[in-house]
């Protein structure tokens, strides 16, 4: 697995570079980015959605995908070098504690999205979060419409596709 850092980050994009540049598919590079998961045990899908002129990625798998914060970098080295800005994560790929503020994982992983200029939804059952803080967290991320904590696949897509790409 790559490095969290800067460098760990570019040594995945300038792989995928490397890759593109010698004609490999998109199914070869799905494969390729599924080994690099596999290493955890973990795979996943990239279903495209096209709507009011925006590509977003929509993630699926069943597997927990981002168990620190690192494993963001791989996969937005990932979604870019398809032509993807926005993506649609389900709350079931992200650690079970994930909105426990106090461990700071949400904040580091949403932080990576908001500095790599991702939109992101995260799709799950939010209203079962009765601590003040998290649910404040929520509202005020949803606010912003960079990070999105939505209900439905549906609404992920509406509030995603508000945004046309390169528009902050």
């Amino acid at each position: 697995m790559i490095s969290g850092s800067w460098s760990g980050f570019f040594q995945h994009v300038n792989l995928w570079k490397f890759f593109l540049n010698r004609g490999k598919s998109f199914r070869e590079l799905k494969m390729l980015y599924n080994l690099v998961f596999a290493k955890k045990g973990t795979t996943m899908d990239i279903r495209k959605h096209s709507h009011n002129g925006s590509d977003i990625a929509e993630i699926i798998s069943n597997d927990t995908l981002i168990q620190e914060a690192g494993d963001v970098n791989d996969l937005i080295g990932n979604l870019y070098y398809q032509g993807f800005e926005k993506v649609i994560l389900y709350e079931k790929n992200l650690p079970q504690d994930f909105l426990d503020l106090k461990n700071g994982i949400a904040g580091e992983v949403l932080q990576k999205f908001s500095n790599y200029g991702m939109k992101l939804a995260i799709v799950g059952n939010f209203d079962k979060h009765d601590k003040k803080s998290t649910r404040d967290f929520i509202f005020e991320s949803n606010k912003t419409r960079h990070i999105n904590f939505v209900n439905s696949l549906d609404e992920a897509v509406r509030r995603l596709s508000f945004y046309k790409k390169n528009n902050k």
